[in-house]
């Protein structure tokens, strides 16, 4: 998603009406306590702009974890992590400078500051720092949108961790490197991205819960282009999943088709793409999609639903009154998509014919019964 989307964010917003810990009683978590890790690392094979020289990869990681009575991390843990995503030895005082600043955004916009502390102060599932539950378990990887942080899938990455995934994520390469300026920069800027999940999931090597040769990949926004390359380059990826990603997106085909990386024939993988036709800047185009006949392919329509509520925003927004003028029911939207992505990865991941046949059954019936949805497998 593009940074101008945040200002879209801001301006839909008009009175809201929020209750602490009300986020999380709109999606039911799975069965494992969570933990959350975040590593501060240089990738010294990559240079930028900064003292150190090295291109900083911010990694972020959630995982089953043993029972812990530490206290729970609230949204303000994941939303500062943005603040240091560059600069690591960042002060606690430029922290909540960046907080500050970004209530006054609200506020400009007649947002309270009331608000904003009691959605900030909100409980997550995570706790930081819990040790690991012993065993193995599936990775899946997410590519943010364009200028998103970890805070902006962090209810989606917590979810999956709750249901025994190890969830891990970087930010946005444009947080890193600045904002794309023209069209031509799209490739480059998408193998950026593809380079910071391969030293991602490099950089966990050591963590003994995590079965490398199972691999999930889930893009957002401008994040689907750069899942598709790397799936491209890694065997061990069994699945793609896409937020309203652009390898469904007439914006972006092309794009995926003119990197280096691009091999069709690579592509023999489960995809579960869900899309949006709400915006006409992100006008849907199959024709990439179409010609994975290698692949079993979900697409899943969401009626009414704005590109930026494929984040941690469609959930947020059931419970802020006059959030979504135009959308109807973000927060039910949201929850189908955390439940259709789980009921997806356990499919893939029992590597059982029977077992995918009845996520087939299981999603056509609910589009059956449900108007803002739409399904269709190829």
């Amino acid at each position: 998603m593009k940074k101008t989307a945040l200002w879209i964010f801001v301006l839909l917003i008009s009175v809201p009406m929020f209750a602490q810990g009300e986020i999380w009683s709109n999606l039911d978590k799975g069965n494992y306590t969570v933990g959350f890790k975040v590593f501060s690392l240089f990738d010294s094979t990559r240079t930028i702009n900064n003292p150190k020289g090295y291109r900083p990869v911010q990694v972020s990681m959630w995982y089953p974890a043993k029972t812990s009575d530490a206290a729970s991390m609230i949204y303000k843990d994941y939303f500062l992590l943005s603040a240091a995503e560059t600069d690591y030895k960042i002060s606690e005082a430029l922290k909540d400078s960046v907080v500050i600043r970004y209530k006054r955004l609200l506020s400009q916009n007649g947002i309270s500051e009331k608000f904003m502390d009691e959605w900030f102060n909100s409980k997550m599932l995570a706790t930081k720092n819990t040790k690991s539950l012993k065993g193995k378990f599936p990775l899946v990887v997410v590519a943010q949108g364009n200028f998103h942080s970890a805070h902006h899938q962090s209810f989606l990455c917590e979810f999956l961790a709750s249901n025994g995934y190890v969830v891990v994520t970087t930010p946005s390469q444009t947080r890193i490197t600045g904002q794309l300026t023209e069209a031509s920069q799209a490739v480059e800027s998408a193998n950026d991205q593809v380079k910071d999940m391969e030293f991602a999931i490099n950089s966990l090597k050591n963590f003994n819960n995590i079965d490398f040769n199972n691999i999930a990949l889930l893009g957002h926004s401008f994040g689907g282009r750069s899942i598709q390359l790397l799936q491209m380059k890694n065997k061990n990826v069994k699945c793609l999943i896409s937020l309203d990603g652009g390898l469904g997106l007439n914006t972006a085909v092309d794009d995926i088709k003119n990197s280096p990386d691009f091999n069709s024939e690579k592509m023999n993988v489960p995809l579960l793409h869900f899309y949006e036709d709400t915006e006409t800047l992100m006008t849907p185009d199959f024709r990439l999609i179409d010609s994975y006949t290698k692949s079993k392919r979900f697409l899943v329509k969401i009626s009414d639903m704005h590109h930026f509520y494929f984040s941690s925003l469609g959930l947020v927004s059931e419970i802020l009154d006059g959030f979504h003028p135009t959308s109807k029911n973000t927060g039910k939207k949201y929850k189908i998509i955390c439940e259709f992505t789980r009921d997806f990865l356990n499919s893939v991941f029992k590597s059982d014919d029977t077992d995918m046949m009845n996520l087939r059954n299981e999603f056509y019936s609910f589009a059956a019964d449900h108007n803002f949805i739409s399904y269709e497998f190829k």
